[in-house]
């Protein structure tokens, strides 16, 4: 497996980048540079400062772990061979089949011992009699609230890129997947049954295309690497106060209604 770079000091700031990004777009839709400003120093006269610093670095640690994961459930030497589907269970330590081995394998100059106490406490990996499994296809970082804002930063930053280099195109084939499955007549009652169905089908697609990227993986480290991803995510205006209101359906019956009420007035 190829080692992880560190990042490209010579490129502009992720933060810069995001920022960069978000007003071209901002501004491409009408919204002046006026606006955006007296916006952006409200917010941030009602935000703390942070109490840690952003450390660029970290983003390769973040995509290392889900890497140790997406090894263990789709390299057939870390899979169970007596139920070939499953991950392994294995020993912390060892230069065959264990838990340290398989993180050599994405991270070969940082030590073993560390990657793997840091997956422990995120909940990745845990204890299986006196070996280890995966607890789950992912990785959650929420018992990390700092590991957790970088991860999304990062898939923030990314879908931005994403969302650029599509407006700047004007070749078609060379433009990145970005799709949208959107309706706005949707009952609220509904949501958390669309939002089941929309982890099961986005989750599945997303832990194939992990396993796919992992094929690809450059053995040799002198071969030229780069970063891709695939994001998914879900919304819904209820999640945003005061939004859940009526169907157009319903303001629109209500508004025939009331129509209705002031010709009747009108009529001697």
């Amino acid at each position: 497996m190829n080692a992880h770079r560190g990042p490209d000091t010579s490129r502009t700031s992720p933060v810069r980048e995001i920022l960069e990004h978000t007003a071209t777009t901002l501004l491409d839709v009408g919204i002046s540079k006026q606006q955006l400003l007296e916006e952006l120093q409200d917010i941030l006269r009602h935000k703390p400062d942070s109490s840690h610093l952003f450390d660029p670095a970290r983003s390769h640690d973040i995509i290392g772990y889900t890497q140790v994961i997406a090894h263990w459930y789709t390299d057939p030497e870390f899979r169970d061979r007596r139920a070939f589907r499953r991950p392994a269970a294995l020993p912390l330590n060892g230069r065959q089949r264990s838990v340290a081995a398989l993180i050599r394998r994405v991270f070969p100059r940082q030590r073993a011992e560390a990657i793997a106490a840091t997956l422990i406490a995120l909940g990745a990996i845990r204890p299986h009699g006196r070996r280890y499994v995966p607890n789950a296809h992912f990785v959650s970082f929420s018992t990390d609230p700092a590991v957790a804002h970088a991860h999304a930063f990062m898939t923030l930053l990314g879908h931005m890129r994403t969302i650029a280099h599509n407006l700047a195109s004007n070749d078609e084939t060379r433009r990145l997947f970005e799709r949208a499955a959107t309706n706005a007549r949707v009952p609220v009652r509904a949501l958390p049954t669309i939002h089941r169905h929309i982890s099961r089908v986005m989750g599945d697609a997303i832990l194939r295309l992990d396993a796919y990227f992992s094929r690809w993986e450059a053995r040799s480290v002198a071969e030229p690497t780069t970063l891709i991803g695939a994001a998914a995510f879900a919304f819904d205006d209820a999640t945003i106060p005061g939004r859940a209101m009526l169907s157009r359906g319903r303001r629109r019956t209500r508004a025939k209604r009331g129509s209705r009420h002031r010709r009747a007035e009108r009529t001697p």
